[in-house]
């Protein structure tokens, strides 16, 4: 039921270039570290010109957008990958997505402080045995937390989109400064 719910995407990229010549690439144009909660809190006063962070290993990669100080919302998606090289180049398949660390965290706890204010606010209202409060204040309490749910599910859905895009382009562009 809330698997749908959740923002997610894949991306399948054929790129023309070696292995050995995007991993080259991959730690010229990425800047290379952990994705956690705790680097993603400090990552808006970082002073590198690179725009995405990641790290590689193996075969295997993880890569998102660095945050920006006044674009909060630009590094909440993330992209797990894995390539292989192949007769015409190399192949890339990645899942996106951006329910993760502290989105997930907030997201169930907005979803818990809600099911407990209506309870708690039944549970009072019964308690008087005057309900007229509980009927009043349900529908609202109800339709703010619809609202404030549906907007991290939309804000997830849009970080995990322009992540694709963005890259989808990144990598056309790493087999360029490859040359």
């Amino acid at each position: 039921m809330f698997k749908n719910w959740i923002p997610k995407d894949t991306l399948e990229v054929e790129l023309p270039i070696k292995r050995d010549d995007f991993i080259e690439s991959f730690h010229h144009n990425v800047l290379i570290g952990e994705i956690n909660t705790m680097s993603d809190f400090f990552e808006p006063f970082t002073s590198t010109k690179k725009e995405l962070k990641g790290n590689i290993s193996g075969n295997e990669f993880t890569i998102k957008r660095l945050r920006r100080l006044f674009s909060p919302n630009q590094g909440l998606a993330i992209a797990k990958g894995r390539f292989k090289e192949n007769i015409n180049g190399l192949s890339i398949s990645m899942e996106l997505t951006a329910f993760r660390g502290a989105m997930r965290f907030m997201h169930y706890m907005l979803f818990g402080l809600y099911a407990m204010g209506i309870v708690f606010m039944l549970v009072l209202s019964a308690k008087d045995d005057s309900l007229r409060l509980s009927l009043i204040a349900l529908p609202f309490i109800i339709f703010h937390a619809l609202i404030f749910l549906v907007l991290f599910r939309f804000m997830m859905g849009r970080s995990v989109k322009k992540l694709k895009y963005e890259l989808e382009r990144e990598f056309h562009y790493f087999t360029k400064t490859s040359d």
